[in-house]
C-alpha cells in the first residue's frame, strides 16, 4: 500500500490503509511521526484503536482521569483503548517518536465501557515453532474482556532466515513490515516486501509468508472479524 503523508499541528499521518480499501470497511492502518512535545487528541469515537509504539518515549493519558490514568510509553509498547474512551498520546522524549494507529469501527451501537490496556514486549506471550515466532500482544480473549468488538487479534511475528509460514486463512487481516525482506503469496500471487510495507489480506484469502534473506524477517498483524 502506498502511504500518503498529512501534517497537522506537529504530526505527520501517514495514511497506510483506509477503510474503504478494504473488504469489510470497518479496519485502518496509519503511521503517525510527532515533532518534539506534539500531542494527539483523539475524541470520544466508535473507533477501537490499537496502538503500536516504534520509536520514542511519551505518555497516553485519559483525559478525564488524568491524575490516575497517564501510563509513560517506551519503544515496542502496545496500547489498547476501547470505543468511546477520549484519551491523548503525547511526545515527551528525545528523538522520532513514530506510531501505528490501526482503528476499527465497532459493531456496537453504543460504545462499551472497556478497558484500556498497555503492554511492553516483555509481556507478550511467546510461542515458538520451528522457524517461527509468534509474540501474542492481545489475544482474542484479552481483547473480548477490554471491550473489543471486531479487533480480534495483534501478533508480533518472526520468521528466521530462509524460513515461511505456510498457506493458512482466517478473518481480515492487515501486516505491518518491520525488519527482513520477502515476499506473501496471496491467492496465486507474490507481493514483494520490505519494512514500512503494509498488506491487507482479505477475509479467508489463501496466503503465506516468505524470508528470503539471511536475517530475520519482522512484522506485526492485526486481525479482525466483519
Amino acid at each position: 500500500m502506498q502511504a500518503t503523508p498529512h501534517k497537522v499541528e506537529g504530526i505527520t499521518e501517514y495514511l497506510l490503509l483506509t477503510p474503504e480499501q478494504t473488504v469489510n470497511h470497518n479496519a485502518g492502518l496509519k503511521l503517525l511521526m510527532f515533532d518534539d512535545d506534539a500531542a494527539l487528541e483523539v475524541p470520544e469515537s466508535k473507533n477501537e484503536f490499537s496502538y503500536y509504539l516504534l520509536s520514542g518515549r511519551g505518555s497516553l493519558t485519559f483525559p478525564k482521569h488524568a491524575s490516575q490514568s497517564r501510563y509513560t510509553i517506551d519503544p515496542d509498547t502496545a496500547m489498547w483503548v476501547p470505543a468511546g474512551k477520549r484519551h491523548m498520546i503525547v511526545n515527551k522524549g528525545e528523538g522520532s517518536f513514530r506510531c501505528l494507529s490501526a482503528h476499527c469501527r465497532t459493531r456496537r451501537q453504543h460504545a462499551a465501557n472497556g478497558s484500556a490496556r498497555i503492554l511492553n514486549m516483555s509481556h507478550f506471550q511467546i510461542h515458538n515453532l520451528v522457524g517461527f515466532i509468534s509474540r501474542t500482544i492481545f489475544s482474542p480473549e484479552l481483547l473480548a474482556t477490554s471491550g473489543a468488538s471486531r479487533t480480534i487479534g495483534v501478533d508480533l511475528e518472526t520468521l528466521t532466515p530462509h524460513s515461511t509460514l505456510g498457506a493458512h486463512e482466517h478473518e481480515e487481516e492487515i501486516l505491518y513490515m518491520l525488519r527482513g525482506r520477502g515476499f506473501l503469496e496471496i491467492d496465486g500471487r507474490e507481493l514483494q516486501v520490505r519494512p514500512g510495507s503494509t498488506v491487507y489480506t482479505p477475509p479467508h484469502l489463501i496466503h503465506s509468508v516468505h524470508n528470503t534473506e539471511d536475517d530475520n524477517f519482522q512484522y506485526l498483524v492485526y486481525e479482525f472479524s466483519p
